[in-house]
């Protein structure tokens, strides 16, 4: 029997976010002369403070939501706040890092609305209130008290970020953010009835849409509108911006999936896993250990497009967006390195106490 940890040890991702992504090496090498080494220093001994701070004020959003009353769901407020600080460390991007914290626990939430915490009805409720989206949600019709607390707080929640973006970026954004919430809903109804339905997928089938619901396309294209950058229609749409979305995405997809088949499969649901091991690529099942390398080599092939395209000069988008991409993609690599830490933190736990100086 092959754990998840044998894919971690022998590949390539792990060395790199270690080495290149790791926040805390990055910071310790940074160059440059004494007045930026003293001023990346300075930073870098707020930055727990900081962190600290913004954790209070998503703990406190979390609570006026009523999210804390659901009886069911991840509490991940901890993990997204850490993760937040991770992959956007500008100290200047406060409401990008709050944007990225919130948006995590929203999609947490609502994924185990549609994997475990809710009816079919409750799933497909909150879907059709996303693509309706009236001006007001008190006009709204629930279906019980779980959809209602959750459509509520995401209603809230992107109207308060789309009117942030719009004072950052010069215009209203408000749509397109809602076109990403309809995107990845859509992609966890089609899960949560290709599963239940008992429909077997190729692996290529799955992975043509699986990447949205692993959530980092939402979680950087709504971060990014508070970096600093003006971020065109031109550049949202991009082939280029799909490409970066689809890579990191996929990254994170396969490596959780690797992590968290053991309890997928307790739970009847599918992944690339088992699909590898019941039909394979030409129709024949694959051993534990082929499946763990074939998704390790897919791995790596979405790793290094990412790159290529974030160290290629001639693109639309900034650097700084970029390294957004880049960043996410390490902290897939970081979360799902040995074990799933986003859903049972245990390094990822001590990490933080380290970072926060507990």
């Amino acid at each position: 029997m092959v754990r998840s940890q044998d894919l971690v040890e022998n590949r390539g991702e792990q060395s790199w976010y270690m080495a290149e992504g790791s926040i805390w090496g990055r910071r310790r090498r940074m160059g440059g002369g004494e007045a930026k080494k003293k001023a990346d220093g300075e930073e870098e001994l707020q930055r727990p403070f900081q962190s600290e701070k913004e954790l209070q004020q998503l703990q406190r959003w979390y609570a006026d939501c009523r999210l804390d009353t659901l009886k069911f769901g991840r509490d991940v407020v901890l993990t997204s706040n850490f993760l937040a600080s991770l992959v956007i460390g500008d100290r200047a991007s406060h409401h990008a890092r709050l944007a990225f914290a919130k948006t995590s626990v929203l999609v947490t939430l609502i994924d185990d609305l549609f994997d475990h915490g809710g009816s079919k009805q409750e799933c497909y409720k909150i879907l059709e209130l996303v693509k309706e989206w009236k001006e007001k949600a008190a006009t709204a019709e629930y279906d019980s008290e779980a959809v209602e607390i959750l459509f509520t707080a995401l209603y809230n929640t992107v109207n308060d970020l789309a009117e942030m973006a719009r004072v950052e970026q010069g215009r209203s954004v408000k749509q397109f953010i809602i076109g990403l919430w309809v995107e990845i809903l859509s992609v966890f109804k089609i899960e949560l009835d290709t599963w239940s339905d008992g429909t077997q997928l190729s692996l290529d089938e799955y992975m043509s849409s699986s990447w949205v619901s692993n959530s980092s396309r939402i979680l950087v294209l709504v971060s990014m509108q508070f970096i600093g950058a003006k971020l065109s229609d031109q550049m949202l749409l991009s082939e280029e911006c799909n490409d970066l979305c689809r890579h990191v995405s996929m990254v994170g997809r396969l490596l959780n999936d690797v992590c968290s088949f053991e309890k997928e499969r307790n739970e009847n649901t599918g992944s690339s896993m088992s699909i590898l091991l019941a039909v394979g690529r030409d129709g024949r099942g694959v051993s534990e250990e082929e499946a763990i390398a074939e998704l390790k080599e897919i791995v790596e092939y979405h790793r290094r497009k990412m790159m290529q395209i974030v160290y290629n000069e001639g693109t639309i988008f900034p650097r700084k967006c970029k390294d957004i991409f880049m960043e996410a993609c390490k902290a897939c690599c970081y979360v799902y390195s040995s074990s799933d830490e986003f859903t049972s933190p245990q390094q990822l736990k001590d990490d933080l106490e380290s970072f926060l100086g507990l």
